[in-house]
């Protein structure tokens, strides 16, 4: 069952747009929101596609409920979940969602780089993994506090796997 839908994200893309169209930019200023853009469509268009892939095959369902863009924010700190899954099982499936568009590489020390096309080399970028298992960290502590003052005897399981989704453009390799 779909809870919630993705956020519609037109009235920031809109501002940063008409940021770009004012005069008294510098270049370098002009350069980062043109690349803030850039990065939003393709972080909007990243999560559009995995909701539709997630809403196929959950949105009528009566064994989950499904929720994309939740803002979660537990004793200072912050979640920002792309989708979350809930079984009727009460285990719960966060997903943290990527567009790559190149390339994506993942060193044996676990570190992520992402291919930059217009420097033809890889960088060095934050793990989602860690970042997923931040989300998940928040989420638990949500549904620990709420245990705490309602005291419920059914609990949602450890979130312990990481689920990614893949572009079939995007190439990535690992060691």
């Amino acid at each position: 069952m779909l809870i919630k839908t993705s956020d519609d994200k037109t009235q920031a893309l809109e501002t940063l747009e008409k940021l770009l169209e004012r005069k008294d930019l510098t270049a370098s200023q002009h350069k980062a929101i043109k690349k803030e853009l850039w990065a939003m469509r393709a972080g909007i268009k990243g999560e559009n596609e995995a909701a539709y892939e997630l809403d196929f095959n959950f949105e009528n369902s009566k064994n989950s409920i499904l929720l994309h863009d939740l803002r979660l924010e537990v004793n200072g700190r912050v979640a920002q979940i792309d989708h979350l899954l809930i079984t009727r099982a009460l285990v719960g499936f966060v997903f943290e969602t990527k567009n790559f568009g190149s390339g994506i590489k993942i060193e044996e020390n676990g570190e992520f780089l992402r291919w930059n096309a217009y420097q033809k080399c890889y960088e060095g970028m934050p793990s989602p993994i860690a970042q997923n298992q931040n989300h998940a960290l928040v989420l638990g502590r949500v549904f620990q506090k709420r245990r705490d003052a309602y005291t419920l005897r059914d609990e949602v399981k450890t979130i312990t796997d990481t689920v990614c989704f893949s572009l079939k453009q995007c190439t990535y390799s690992t060691p």
